[in-house]
């Protein structure tokens, strides 16, 4: 899975695993998962927090993981 989402009663909540760290201010605390695999929760408040910035973060942690699974 290189995201998910999660719909709660006042906010929607987008989490995503990346390769590499972001520095935003609007991630927050991440996790790391291995050695170069990070997962970030963003919580979206209102549609002005779907932006390029976030959709390129889902995009590339969507090609990350169709390159791993191209690879197996």
């Amino acid at each position: 899975t290189f995201a998910a989402v999660k719909i709660f009663k006042d906010r929607i909540r987008v989490d995503f695993s990346l390769s590499r760290k972001i520095k935003s201010k609007r991630t927050g605390p991440f996790l790391q998962m291995s050695a170069h695999r990070y997962l970030y929760v963003i919580d979206i408040l209102n549609e002005d927090d779907i932006d390029e910035e976030l959709v390129a973060w889902i995009k590339e942690a969507h090609d990350k993981k169709r390159e791993k699974l191209k690879a197996v």
